[in-house]
């Protein structure tokens, strides 16, 4: 459990100390309260992804936000995965109408858009669960906003910006 403990302070701090180092005042979290709920990863992925405590992560996140000066809003998710951010597919909240998405998913870590341009799934719902804070984001397009989305493994920290 310290193991654990250490991991989640070093991923945090490392997060934390990245948007420090870009000027990124806001952290936007994607929260689902069904995470853990009737997962099917496989037996051994299952157990390992249940044990991850991810609520402690983003309480991390949020007490050294804080800190720091960035403000953190932590959002719902649902169909952010599903939904096609640079179509502007509607994103409603679980529960409400049955939605229908122009992209989807063609391969683990690909999304498809409805007009055929390739992204990264993560990339994608990051897009959207942005999108869920601030609905009018992207109406003039991703290019030349202020932010460049980015996988953040606490390992290693990836650049993609070429989805335009």
């Amino acid at each position: 459990n310290c193991r654990v403990e250490n991991y989640l302070h070093t991923a945090s701090k490392r997060v934390i100390d990245w948007c420090v180092q870009h000027q990124i005042g806001i952290l936007v979290i994607g929260h689902n309260v069904t995470w853990k709920q009737e997962i099917n990863l496989g037996r051994k992925n299952n157990q390992q992804f249940v044990n991850i405590p991810h609520y402690r992560l983003i309480e991390m996140l949020t007490y050294k936000a804080q800190l720091k000066g960035i403000k953190v809003i932590i959002t719902e998710e649902s169909y952010t995965s599903q939904a096609s951010a640079l179509d502007g597919d509607d994103l409603p909240k679980y529960g409400d109408k049955k939605p229908v998405f122009q992209g989807k998913r063609i391969a683990r870590g690909l999304y498809k858009t409805g007009d055929s341009r390739l992204l990264n799934a993560d990339i994608n719902g990051s897009f959207n669960i942005i999108r869920k804070v601030i609905p009018d984001v992207f109406d003039q397009g991703i290019k030349g906003l202020p932010f460049n989305p980015v996988v953040v493994d606490p390992l290693r920290v990836t650049r993609l910006s070429n989805f335009e």
